[in-house]
């Protein structure tokens, strides 16, 4: 999706780019949370916290930059 410098971005643009941000980062999200369950040494938990703790952080700049 392009929006050029001189036009408005419009509820529906800003709709479209929720999805398309949102989508894959949710699966994401969600597929960290999954493997959190699974038996995983200490340096993986680490690793699998920080990749849940990133998408948490990445969700909410989006949400205060698409508000």
């Amino acid at each position: 999706m392009q929006v050029t410098m001189n036009k408005r971005i419009t509820p529906r643009d800003r709709n479209l780019a929720s999805h398309e941000l949102f989508t894959p980062l949710n699966h994401i999200i969600g597929i960290a949370h999954i493997l959190s369950f699974s038996r995983l040494d200490e340096d993986q938990r680490d690793l699998v916290a920080r990749i849940i703790g990133a998408g948490d952080e990445l969700t909410r700049g989006i949400h205060k930059h698409l508000d």
